[in-house]
């Protein structure tokens, strides 16, 4: 399978995965454990402080900014690589802000393979020639190395004499 297609395949898989996280996590809000359910209940509900204000804005912008990038990557675009990488660093940071989270394990798991396929989408968008479309289509090595001459680029096997 061309790495282009594999790129592809996980930026959708990706979005199905978040989908299906969403969809789990407020279908099995109530399931938990009475004790976990209990906890959750517990907790005391604060007025929203501007730190918690500014992280809720900053996650969606991270939801915007991941739509441009796994648009751009659908569209074989190296900048979108970049784009994901520093979404997904600004991402799994702003999350270690929200403190404690209680959820159900099938929305955890879901979300865990959302995880995986982020690193999937890095490692192919990084180190493979999926994003290479400029250099192969101006004849380059995918990896920068020299390109041998085609049959018809008038060069000979011998270097030219000097008269």
């Amino acid at each position: 399978m061309k790495s282009q297609t594999v790129l592809r395949t996980c930026v959708l898989l990706q979005w199905a995965f978040f989908v299906v996280g969403i969809a789990l996590t407020l279908l099995l809000h109530n399931s938990l454990p009475p004790q976990l359910r209990d906890w959750r209940a517990a907790e005391p509900v604060h007025a929203p402080s501007v730190f918690l204000v500014i992280i809720t804005l900053m996650f969606g912008l991270v939801f915007i900014s991941g739509i441009v990038a796994s648009i751009g990557l659908l569209l074989l675009k190296r900048w979108a690589a970049w784009l994901f990488l520093y979404n997904a660093v600004l991402a799994y940071s702003l999350m270690a802000c929200y403190g404690p989270t209680v959820e159900h394990g099938a929305a955890s798991a879901v979300n865990g393979a959302f995880s995986v396929f982020t690193g999937l989408i890095l490692g192919v968008a990084f180190f493979t020639d999926a994003l290479n479309l400029d250099r192969a289509k101006l004849g380059a090595v995918p990896n920068g190395g020299p390109t041998m001459p085609s049959a018809n680029s008038g060069t000979s096997e011998r270097p030219p004499s000097v008269s």
